[in-house]
């Protein structure tokens, strides 16, 4: 017994693959002989055209004992768009050996019996189908009964189980199984076992949120309600006909007819005294309205049916007709007709005395209402939405590939690519960053404080002036649809303040003109030139990247995503704010001391510094103090580590201070004229100041401790780098610890850099780094000190948001980079560590040229690990912030 024991492992062990292949076969072919129970079964009729709307059909099986009443199941007929009925079929009549349906002679017969898997109104596939044919019928006392065999019983049961829907999820278990198994036998053989496990289990997380994604995540629809304070019900007890006409503007995937009930009883409520008042049971109401929706040019009905319990939503204020109206421009009609007088009416429609809305074409019209005057039924067509599951996949498969084609380039044979991948792997960055602003101005909106900077711009176009009047500054009555600006219409004091060079800009380049005391402008035109003021910025530290780092595409992919990643980058970016001009001047800044700090001691860096510094002061003083403090230091830690001055006194240093004195004499100025250097409400316009929301009166404020401003002031900074800081609610959940799957990614980008403190390391490299964090630091106190005093003494807790660091995401990077460089990568001679570009960091003359020769390889860890971190910044930024919860948000539904 032992000898072929041991000869079929030997067998096994030299013919691995083969055995894994006969291995799935065979369990493969017991699958498919398995027969689960089948789940979400309906039998559905076709039904002929002369069927009678709300007629009863009724499904007969077999007794079961102990429980009569389910071997009867009943469905009104429906027109969706032809005539049908259909039941979900009660499990415990799944194994019945007999199946009798009664339809009302004469005006209905079964066109055809169908066996179907439904899952959230969709019908996933069909398992059988009988023709009318093979139904044996007979009619008396005016219905007639079609008998299905027990054959044919026998063989719809047969089909169900062998293609249920438990055989589908079990066949994908074991196909990723097969492929897990076959992918470690062949191309990932060489693998470490824990990464190998590591991955797998990611890899099934990842299918298992695609399916969670594609399944249970339902499509969207547009709904514009109506709102009007003159809203009435239509509650007439005597019979009824109203018709809406309306003219599509999409395509429809529902309609919706808001409703009330009186008494308010859920269908499921049987224990209510006064349950029969509403309903006869679970699938009727008391009152018989038939809801019919047809194209009125040509008369086709593309639904008829009973208004049926089952249709209210859980609040009971709503009908939902689920139908698939592809937008031709035809009219649509929506009809109710309540068959029959009723001594109370217990369901309730909505009409208004007029409307607004565009897609209403006309009033209703009306037959026996006693109502009279203009009138309109409260229609809600619901309107196909943004495809943000496809969205998702689309995004999760993209970068799966990216990802996967970053990883085959770590291979020697890959050499010759890894440039032209890299170049890849940024411009497929920038194009999505494109599609996020697409999104954002289409579906998201509330730009922070968009109006206020669009009035700064149109304030410039009507009174121009190199330094702007802060005291005159108003924020306006901006119509962005129509794109106009009444300059006569203020709202308010304009708080912003902030130095005119980004509003300068736009005001040059933004098409802004004005005509009688009204500015014209493009609304998106102008979001579109802010983005680009932006992305420029982005490209620019994408160059810093492809330049310094090595060249590596695993390595830059995963810089790239840590530039774009955090979900206020391209959010804020796409409307109109200032933060795109602060990324590109703090951009130029790091490029320029990225340069100073390879010894570039020409006029090119000290021009690209002074342009950063200045640009970055007349643009936000957040980004102004990170790049003036950083500077300083810069240049205290050059002195101390050169023990030199030389830097400073070259002539192309020299030549460059000029262009320091622009923003000292615009602050300068701006302190002479309004003695402060940021003008706002409290300095300009007080009494203004004092009514408004920036303003608590003392006996109104609540009161907040030491402690409470601490715990309040983290949490709400840290929320807003991880969920979207605008006007527009994203509904996550805020309680959430940092290190949640949804939120780990992004809020490593704001908290590993700051882990640089307490590396040991000596490296010259590290000291420029830190300069910035110190930099980034200085403005987190500034800050803290604003709110701090802004609560003291307006009682305002405002201003925390840590979006106004994402100027400095470029040192971030870099500070990410410089740990994942130091500890993850190696030389093959392995020498000393590496610097952040590469270089030996100690060897002062060799050129970054000269280093780039040298073969710069991840560890395996280190793949690992940056191929997670790749994972977490592609789910956490826009999937996660946006996309994910676009169910919840306001303009994707509306």
């Amino acid at each position: 017994m032992k000898l072929p024991l041991s000869t079929g492992l030997t067998f096994v062990k030299a013919h691995i693959l083969l055995t894994l292949h006969i291995c799935f076969a065979l369990l493969l072919g017991l699958l498919m002989i398995y027969q689960p129970a089948p789940m979400n079964l309906f039998y559905s009729l076709s039904l002929s055209p002369n069927a009678s709307v709300g007629d009863e059909v009724t499904f007969t099986f077999d007794q079961n004992p102990g429980y009569k009443g389910s071997s009867t199941q009943q469905a009104a007929v429906t027109f969706n768009p032809d005539a049908e009925a259909s039941i979900r079929v009660d499990p415990l009549n799944l194994d019945s050996d007999s199946l009798q349906i009664r339809v009302h002679s004469g005006s209905t017969t079964i066109r055809k019996f169908e066996t179907q898997v439904r899952l959230n109104d969709r019908t996933l596939y069909t398992v059988t189908t009988i023709d009318k044919n093979q139904l044996s019928s007979q009619t008396a006392s005016g219905y007639t009964t079609y008998t299905l065999s027990t054959t044919q019983l026998k063989q719809i049961q047969n089909e169900a189980r062998l293609r249920s829907e438990m055989k589908f999820i079990l066949l994908a278990a074991l196909v990723l199984l097969y492929l897990v198994l076959l992918l470690r036998l062949t191309c990932l053989r060489s693998m470490p076992r824990k990464y190998f496990l590591a991955s797998t289990v990611i890899a099934l997380v990842i299918v298992g949120f695609c399916a969670n994604v594609l399944f249970i995540k339902q499509p969207l629809t547009r709904q514009s309600q109506v709102s009007a304070s003159t809203a009435f019900e239509i509650d007439q007890n005597e019979a009824f006909t109203i018709q809406q006409k309306i003219t599509p503007t999409d395509d429809i995937n529902k309609v919706t007819l808001p409703v009330s009930l009186d008494p308010d009883i859920n269908r499921f409520d049987t224990g209510n005294s006064q349950y029969h008042d509403v309903y006869n049971d679970s699938e009727t109401f008391t009152d018989q309205y038939i809801i019919t929706i047809a194209q009125i040019n040509d008369g086709t009905t593309l639904f008829k049916g009973l208004a049926s319990p089952s249709m209210l939503n859980d609040d009971l204020t709503q009908l939902t007709i689920p139908i698939t109206v592809p937008y031709t421009g035809a009219t649509l009609s929506i009809t109710i007709e309540k068959t029959a007088t009723s001594s109370q009416t217990a369901l309730h429609f909505q009409g208004y005395p007029d409307t607004n809305r565009s897609d209403f074409s006309t009033g209703a019209q009306t037959t026996g209402l006693a109502r009279t005057g203009n009138i309109v039924l409260n229609v809600i067509p619901g309107y196909q939405g943004f495809e943000y599951q496809h969205a998702i996949l689309y995004i999760i498969l993209i970068f799966g590939s990216l990802l996967i084609i970053n990883l085959l380039s770590l291979r020697p044979r890959w050499k010759k690519a890894r440039v032209p991948l890299i170049l890849v792997n940024y411009s497929a960055l920038l194009v999505y960053c494109f599609a996020q602003f697409k999104v954002f101005i289409k579906y998201v909106g509330g730009f922070p404080d968009e109006l206020a900077h669009i009035s700064y711009i149109a304030y410039l176009k009507h009174s121009p002036a190199l330094i702007p009047d802060f005291s005159q500054m108003r924020v306006y009555g901006v119509n962005g649809d129509s794109g106009t600006i009444t300059m006569s219409q203020s709202e308010g004091f304009n708080y912003l303040g902030h130095p005119p060079l980004y509003y300068q800009i736009m005001k040059i380049i933004g098409g802004f003109s004005e005509n009688n005391g009204v500015v014209h402008f493009d609304l998106n035109s102008l979001r579109l030139k802010s983005l680009c003021i932006g992305l420029l910025g982005i490209a620019l530290i994408f160059y810093i990247g492809f330049t310094r780092l090595p060249k590596i595409p695993l390595l830059q992919l995963l810089f790239g995503l840590l530039i774009i990643s955090p979900p206020n980058m391209i959010y804020v970016m796409s409307g109109i704010s200032n933060d795109t001009l602060a990324l590109l001047t703090v951009s130029i800044f790091v490029f320029g001391i990225v340069r100073f700090y390879e010894r570039r001691y020409n006029f090119l860096t000290y021009v690209l510094i002074a342009l950063g510094i200045g640009g970055s002061l007349l643009t936000k003083l957040t980004a102004g103090v990170i790049v003036g403090v950083s500077a300083v230091l810069v240049v205290a830690y050059t002195v101390w580590k050169e023990r030199s001055v030389k830097p400073f006194i070259r002539p192309s240093f020299l030549t460059t201070l000029p262009l320091y004195l622009i923003p000292v004499a615009y602050f300068f100025s701006i302190w002479r004229r309004f003695h402060t250097i940021q003008p706002g409400s409290s300095s300009l316009a007080y009494e203004e100041y004092i009514r408004s929301t920036a303003y608590t009166p003392i006996l109104e404020r609540d009161q907040m401790g030491i402690w409470d401003f601490v715990t309040s002031y983290v949490k709400n900074f840290m929320n807003t780098w991880f969920n979207l800081a605008g006007g527009t609610a994203v509904p996550r959940n805020m309680d959430s610890p940092l290190y949640s799957i949804d939120r780990l990614g992004v809020v490593l980008i704001l908290l590993l850099p700051f882990v640089l403190f307490v590396v040991r390391s000596k490296s010259r490299s590290k000291g420029f780094i830190l300069c910035g964090l110190v930099g980034v630091l200085s403005a987190f106190v500034v800050q803290v000190r604003s709110v701090y005093s802004s609560v003291l003494n307006a009682g305002r807790f405002g201003g925390y948001s840590s979006r106004y660091y994402l100027c400095a995401i470029s040192i971030f990077a870099l500070a990410i980079m410089w740990i994942i460089c130091r500890t993850f990568i190696v030389k093959t001679t392995r020498e000393k560590r590496l610097a952040l570009d590469g270089s030996l960091d100690e060897t002062r003359g060799q050129s970054s040229r000269n280093a780039s020769k040298e073969k710069l390889i991840l560890s395996e860890a280190g793949v690992f690990l940056v191929s997670c971190f790749i994972v977490l910044l592609v789910f956490d930024g826009f999937i996660y912030s946006v996309l994910y919860n676009a169910d919840s948000i306001l303009y994707f539904v509306q």
